[in-house]
């Protein structure tokens, strides 16, 4: 009865680590969305999409910052004589106008963070068919991402290279192309 209850044991934690010992395939694959992108010359198209995005924030935050810095200039212009009660409310004003500032800086880093994943989410999704085809041909129920919490994997359950020689299949590697292709 105790080898029972071990080989139970056994059973169980061979079924935990996604492993079939009959079949010797893993029902994880893992993918490199960083190499994918390299191989296939997205990662250039990526960043350049991100950057142009920034680059327009970028400008925008600039007018409105010209734009508050000029109504300060304007009502400075108003006070002819400066009191203690104008410097007062000159100071409040100066006070909103850099609140206002920094809400718009916070609002422009948030569009840019979410511009940035909308991007990379879009790529996710082009690359989400040819990772499923290619788990699914090594026996894998599920494709997890290298990422930085993952300290080890086994090389044998990567397919990333099977993903890129798919997608360079199907015409999708812009890595000769220039660099102003899009990424879907």
């Amino acid at each position: 009865m105790k080898w029972l209850a071990s080989a139970l044991l056994a059973l169980a934690v061979l079924l935990a680590s996604g492993c079939d010992e009959l079949t010797g395939r893993s029902s994880v694959a893992v993918i490199d969305l960083d190499q994918v992108a390299r191989a296939l010359g997205r990662d250039d198209v990526i960043a350049q999409q991100i950057n142009q995005a920034t680059q327009q924030l970028s400008a925008q935050l600039t007018e409105v910052a010209r734009t508050l810095q000029q109504e300060l200039e304007d009502e400075r212009g108003r006070y002819e004589v400066v009191g203690d009660e104008a410097e007062k409310e000159l100071q409040e004003k100066t006070a909103a106008a850099n609140l206002r500032l920094q809400q718009t800086q916070q609002l422009a880093q948030q569009r840019a963070a979410e511009f940035r994943q909308a991007v990379i989410n879009n790529f996710r999704a082009e690359v989400q068919p040819y990772a499923s085809e290619a788990a699914k041909a090594r026996g894998a129920k599920a494709v997890i991402t290298v990422a930085t919490p993952m300290i080890w994997f086994d090389s044998s359950v990567d397919i990333t290279q099977d993903v890129i020689a798919k997608m360079r299949a199907a015409g999708l590697d812009n890595s000769g192309s220039s660099a102003g292709a899009s990424s879907g």
